[in-house]
């Protein structure tokens, strides 16, 4: 079941990020692909819904914004193997 939840810009990005950074550090093809699954929905709204602006590009990029705000707070990477279940 999906909920339709409505999320500032940063918050839409930070998911982005943190499914990206769980998607980098996954080895198993099969996981990987249920996060890339995972990835495509939040990424499609971002590029319909989110115009293109200095401030988004900032919160964005690999080095700072949401990506590294996910590093800094899982302690290097947004995805450690342990959290995974099953």
């Amino acid at each position: 079941m999906l909920l339709l939840v409505p999320i500032s810009v940063s918050e839409l990005l930070d998911k982005i990020s943190i499914l990206e950074l769980k998607a980098a550090a996954i080895t198993g093809p099969e996981k990987r692909a249920n996060v890339t699954r995972e990835l495509a929905a939040p990424d499609e709204l971002r590029r319909r819904e989110v115009m293109p602006s200095p401030v988004v590009e900032a919160l964005y990029s690999e080095r700072s914004g949401a990506k590294a705000s996910s590093e800094a707070r899982w302690g290097g990477s947004a995805y450690h193997p342990a959290l995974e279940l099953g």
